[in-house]
């Protein structure tokens, strides 16, 4: 028999085997802003992130002017990366085919705690696609109309769900991505905070197993800009769909660490 929960201030910590603040194993990509040990700064502006799957892939900036701050700023106590509105970004410096599973058949789970410090104009969260266009990718964009917009494209849009954005809060979005799914309202799926799923997609492009438009950048698009005026606290991104107990986990590890 296992404890379910006990009560921590301000929700429950699950004590289920292995879920105690770590999330699920099989992530291809893990950002941590609180581990200030995989940030690289000069001063307080960040020339390295680096992630902390055994892939290490390393997400730089070699402009001094547009480097996110670290040590600047937290979140329930603990370090973020601040992305100034400007033209701050990190861009990942492993090839684009690195990033292909997030936008082909096989199925994704992503997590992104993020904090946008204002909502009435466009900025990227992360993106391969480009920019716009609806080239190939993914991407976590907050529109100018003030939502939360994740989209997988193919040369046109193959999934979308948006979700309204408010400033000044953090917040964690668990996405359930399934481009090659024959049902177009589950090929995309969003879970805010600890809130059940929701998004009905209705796009319905034929995902691509080709690279994406360009390489994984967090912050800005590559192309065209949109900069992120706010802060990434943690990414994950797992090269499948976790199964129900699986993705709560992670989430759970989320909620608790972050505060929300």
């Amino acid at each position: 028999m296992s404890i379910k929960s006990i009560k921590s201030g301000y929700r429950g910590i699950s004590l289920q085997a292995g879920n105690i603040l770590t999330p699920t194993p099989g992530y291809r990509l893990w950002l941590d802003a609180a581990d200030t040990s995989t940030i690289s700064v000069s001063g307080n502006a960040v020339t390295q992130w680096t992630d902390k799957s055994a892939n290490a892939y390393a997400f730089t900036q070699g402009t001094a002017g547009s480097r996110p701050s670290s040590g600047t700023r937290t979140v329930n106590g603990r370090n973020v990366i601040d992305f100034d509105g400007t033209d701050d970004a990190l861009g990942s410096t492993a090839t684009a085919s690195t990033w292909t599973f997030m936008h082909n058949t096989s199925g994704t789970t992503w997590f992104v705690v993020v904090l946008p410090d204002v909502t009435n104009v466009g900025q990227f969260v992360m993106e391969t696609n480009g920019g716009f266009g609806d080239q190939r990718g993914f991407w976590h964009l907050i529109t100018s109309g003030g939502n939360h917009d994740f989209r997988i494209t193919s040369t046109a849009a193959v999934s979308l769900v948006t979700d309204a954005a408010t400033s000044g809060s953090a917040v964690l979005y668990t996405v359930k991505s399934d481009p090659g799914n024959g049902t177009l309202a589950d090929r995309l799926k969003f879970y805010k905070n600890n809130g059940s799923a929701s998004g009905t997609n209705t796009s319905n492009a034929t995902a691509s197993s080709s690279d994406p438009y360009e390489t994984l950048q967090l912050g800005k698009a590559i192309i065209g800009g949109l900069p992120l005026n706010g802060a990434i606290c943690e990414i994950l991104l797992y090269p499948s769909l976790l199964s129900d107990a699986d993705r709560e986990k992670t989430r759970e590890y989320l909620m608790i660490k972050w505060g929300l």
